[in-house]
């Protein structure tokens, strides 16, 4: 059975449980005239960010303008503010529409932001977003929870917020970056997750990597899951609420920091296996291409003309976590007309494991199911 995500070494929890003292996140390096803050979600990160943007111009409304094609729980702390949530059109290859965007216009509201997202680790226009800002006086955010870790060509805007518990086996940690011009104006957090969460995490870890190893699919567990579902709907207002990542996640990172080369590179080498595999098949595409040496990926997107949804499930019945994107925000499926592409794309688009917990047998598994899979 394969791990639907990358799973921790077990001497690596140990050394990090009994390792005492600050620890040093050299991965991150924002450098120059940057500050780093983490955080327990990457999505409190962007709050944080919003607010502290809102307080230093003194304003108490703010439009936040977010692409369409976008998980509508990203979004989850936002809305609990008020900040107006705009929703641009993306073309087919998930970058801004500029055009609709230049012809609607940006409206009058004193702070507008522009949040650019990166999908799938792979870099979007960050040039020309940054002439779209400073033409219409809007602070750009660059969303890169996508990433394993910040770009050169990455960090051009005010803010940027990372998600390192996406591609990193941690259990928790989002990361807001932002000039230092904004960290008079960050609140001041002092909870930090819970130590039974973290408790929890390192348990089904522990017992996930345990069922890879015999070979029984994490699946079998769907009652206990479903049950904590439950559980975690419960606890959602607690979501909502900021909180730091803790010291536990801290040392995780840091330990990790020597081993991010390695980590892109393995997901690099999967993604071209996979690749490989359909290279001339027509009805079939993938998304992005891996030309930047740079680029790590999160996952491979593929772009079916049709059966998305019946490989879907052929994938997860052998094993496979495949997927799908998140839900959309309520206020796009609700506007077809507007947001016709981004719809296009959730019910075209599938997503493949490339994390670096698969080995190389299973990166050659997925493509020969992936291949054998496609109509021919």
């Amino acid at each position: 059975m394969m791990p639907g995500a990358p799973l921790p070494k077990v001497s690596m929890i140990a050394k990090v449980l009994f390792t005492h003292g600050a620890p040093e996140v050299r991965w991150l390096g924002p450098g120059g005239d940057s500050v780093a803050h983490f955080y327990s979600h990457g999505r409190m990160a962007l709050t944080e960010g919003v607010l502290a943007v809102m307080r230093s111009r003194k304003v108490d409304r703010a439009v936040l303008f977010v692409p369409d094609y976008i998980c509508n729980e990203a979004l989850e702390s936002v809305r609990a503010m008020s900040v107006e949530i705009e929703f641009y059109p993306v073309g087919e290859d998930l970058s801004p529409d500029w055009q609709r965007l230049n012809e609607r216009g940006v409206g009058e509201v004193p702070l507008r932001l522009f949040l650019l997202v990166h999908y799938f680790g792979f870099l979007n226009k960050t040039e020309e977003a940054i002439t779209f800002c400073e033409a219409n006086k809007m602070v750009l955010i660059e969303d890169c929870a996508h990433m394993l870790r910040p770009y050169a060509s990455t960090g051009k805007g005010s803010l940027m917020v990372l998600s390192p518990r996406k591609l990193l086996p941690i259990p928790c940690g989002g990361v807001l970056v932002a000039h230092e011009s904004f960290e008079k104006h960050l609140s001041t957090i002092h909870q930090s997750v819970s130590v039974v969460k973290i408790v929890q995490w390192i348990f089904l870890r522990m017992i996930q990597k345990g069922l890879v190893a015999l070979g029984i699919p994490w699946k079998t567990f769907r009652k206990y899951r479903e049950e904590k579902s439950i559980s975690e709907e419960v606890a959602r207002s607690e979501t909502l609420r900021t909180s730091l990542c803790g010291q536990f996640t801290l040392r995780m990172l840091a330990e990790m920091g020597d081993d991010l080369e390695q980590i892109s590179l393995r997901r690099r080498d999967n993604f071209s296996r996979i690749a490989s595999s359909i290279a001339g098949v027509k009805g079939v595409r993938i998304l992005f291409s891996l030309t930047d040496e740079e680029t790590c990926p999160y996952m491979l997107p593929l772009i079916l003309e049709q059966g998305a949804e019946r490989l879907l499930r052929m994938f997860q019945e052998m094993g496979i976590p495949a997927g799908r994107w998140p839900l959309l925000p309520p206020e796009v499926l609700d506007s077809p007309d507007k947001h016709r592409i981004a719809l296009w794309m959730r019910e075209h688009l599938l997503l493949l494991p490339l994390h670096q917990s698969l080995t190389i047998q299973d990166a050659d598994r997925i493509g020969k199911v992936l291949c054998g899979g496609l109509p021919s």
